[in-house]
């Protein structure tokens, strides 16, 4: 069985063909293939960082068609997978639970109010259907999922530095995997440049890191992107290596963590989106607020 963690397209080259090829995959192997969705498989962050470009060049008059066709596979994918009943895999992180009231309505007052950790039967519950996930509204969990990162410090609270999403701390990560009976939570969405602007966290150099370690378990973040990203202003690069894993049964809750690097000279090619002007990580993108 595979299971892929989103953020298949955008500030690549080959969008197209790492998505489709996933997708023929998924096809052929309908059940031993999963693709879950990540925060780039939205229309605002295709619209920013370039894969609906990469559509308009390569299919010309036949993209506005294609993409449309594209983003209707983006509200198919689930949020998030239970493997054996012991790992959860998401692209962010954990989400808050949902509760009725004048409080969803509003980021910023949400910032402000005691949260509450959400379980599965919250996400179960959750509309992920959408282009777009929003900061706010009453359909906020699928936003925490794609957006959310760990954080050392305890606690759940809005994930401010992105506009979106929570950061949340051990004691959430153990609740969580206490309340739902789980050993591994696995999770991606930071890249090299993300964690070089949270020195607090382990840098992504191996392509992957281990940030939570509790009494039921622990919380990893995968980044499977070698010398990421491929475009970039500056001559210095990450040169960061990259990472998957293996869950082997019995209990699949194990981790053999295999560290890759990419294969150099890359082809030139050029990007499909304005990269010097447009920042390299997701923190705060002006995102709609519409859900």
């Amino acid at each position: 069985m595979f299971v892929f963690n989103g953020d298949y397209v955008d500030r690549g080259a080959w969008g197209f063909e790492t998505y489709f090829l996933l997708l023929a995959w998924k096809v052929l192997l309908p059940h031993r293939v999963f693709l879950l969705r990540g925060n780039h498989e939205t229309k605002f962050c295709t619209s920013v960082y370039g894969f609906e470009k990469e559509n308009s060049v390569k299919f010309g008059e036949h993209s506005k068609h294609v993409y449309r066709k594209l983003l209707g596979c983006f509200e198919c994918h689930p949020l998030a997978a239970v493997i054996a009943g012991k790992v959860f895999m998401a692209h962010g992180g954990l989400f808050w639970s949902l509760k009725p009231g004048p409080y969803t309505r509003s980021f910023l007052v949400r910032a402000a109010a005691k949260l509450k950790l959400g379980d599965l039967d919250d996400l179960a519950k959750s509309r992920r259907g959408v282009l777009d996930p929003s900061a706010m509204g009453n359909n906020v969990i699928p936003g925490d999922i794609l957006w959310s990162d760990p954080s050392p410090n305890p606690g759940l609270a809005s994930n401010e530095g992105r506009g979106i999403g929570l950061v949340f701390g051990l004691d959430c990560t153990q609740e969580f995997m206490d309340k739902h009976k789980l050993k591994l939570i696995v999770r991606c969405h930071e890249g090299p440049d993300a964690r070089q602007k949270r020195p607090e966290m382990a840098s992504m150099d191996k392509g992957y890191t281990i940030d939570h370690v509790v009494k039921a378990g622990k919380l990893i973040t995968l980044f499977s992107a070698p010398d990421y990203p491929q475009f970039q202003v500056t001559e210095t690069r990450f040169n960061n290596k990259a990472a998957y894993i293996v869950l082997e049964p019995p209990d699949f809750c194990k981790p053999d963590i295999c560290v890759f690097e990419a294969v150099l000279p890359r082809p030139h090619v050029m990007p499909y989106y304005d990269h010097v002007n447009v920042m390299d990580s997701d923190d705060e993108l002006d995102l709609p607020k519409d859900g």
